[in-house]
């Protein structure tokens, strides 16, 4: 998936924002300004990461190495999960690409970084 100069422009001016909104606040802070947006995977912000992510990555999973076949079955799944680190909600650095069943067995409690990890068919 190629991504554009404006999907690009929009997510260099979406960080600048957040990182702009956040930077003299609290993590208590961040965490309720967070709790505002329930829908943040339906945001135009997400789905632009989101897409950079795997045109990044590609479409394997970082965890059991499987290729995954269908594009709507990608997770990009935030190595931190937002419930504690709701400002590295839109950190590039903070997402890997799992499939589903490994994005399950994750979670969203355990901050585990899969990518460049061997295979594990655990």
């Amino acid at each position: 998936m190629k991504i554009t100069n404006k999907e690009k422009l929009l997510s260099k001016s979406f960080k600048h924002k957040v990182n702009e909104e956040y930077k003299h606040k609290s993590s208590n802070e961040i965490a309720e300004l967070l709790k505002v947006n329930k829908d943040f995977l339906s945001t135009e912000e997400w789905f632009i990461l989101k897409a950079q992510t795997i045109a990044k990555y590609g479409c394997t999973c970082m965890r059991c190495k499987r290729k995954i076949l269908n594009w709507t079955s990608i997770n990009v799944d935030h190595i931190k999960p937002r419930k504690f680190y709701p400002h590295l909600s839109n950190d590039p650095d903070n997402l890997q690409i799992l499939c589903g069943n490994c994005n399950k067995l994750k979670g969203n409690s355990h901050d585990i970084d899969y990518r460049g990890t061997k295979c594990q068919y655990s």
